[in-house]
């Protein structure tokens, strides 16, 4: 009995101090420009008031820029369709180029970042899938037959804009 007693009278005053510390935190107040906040939560939320969000015209400015900005556009280039053949190893990236923004003459894809530019699959004309054939490492592929393929790419720009496109190159 005296166990029970003494494990009840512990937590009567471990209560009782709880409910002291509340009603404690529950009667600060304090006074900022003429306002007063009272209680914990009230003093602490005035110390952490976020202000409003300040946009000026040149924010808008930029923003309107990037949002009429085109998407980022990948071709394949015909100038050496001739080394376009089966059972070698074809630097795939050197065929094509990339337009950011409308700029005139493009990027060499071969000189494109892996973040910016990916292969996302290569397929024939029957749709089976020859991304195991390509070499992530050096950019290469060695088709084991002549056929129409489809390249898959995914690009991303810099304003992060980005666009997926399908293109179709021979092999002999």
């Amino acid at each position: 009995m005296k166990q029970i007693l003494k494990v009840l009278g512990t937590s009567f005053i471990m209560a009782i101090v709880v409910l002291g510390l509340l009603i404690i935190l529950t009667s600060i107040s304090f006074t900022s420009k003429g306002k007063t906040y009272s209680g914990i939560f009230e003093v602490l939320g005035m110390t952490s008031t976020i202000e409003g969000p300040s946009y000026s015209s040149s924010d808008s400015a930029a923003f309107e820029s990037v949002a009429a900005s085109k998407r980022p556009d990948i071709y394949f280039e015909k100038t050496g369709l001739e080394a376009l053949i089966k059972n070698k190893d074809i630097e795939i990236l050197k065929y094509f180029r990339v337009i950011y923004n409308c700029e005139e003459s493009g990027i060499n894809a071969e000189e494109i970042e892996d973040d910016y530019l990916k292969v996302l699959d290569i397929t024939d004309e029957n749709g089976e899938s020859f991304m195991h054939l390509y070499n992530k490492k050096f950019k290469t592929i060695n088709f084991d037959h002549s056929d129409i393929y489809t390249i898959t790419f995914y690009l991303i720009d810099i304003e992060q804009k980005e666009t997926t496109a399908k293109i179709r190159i021979p092999i002999n």
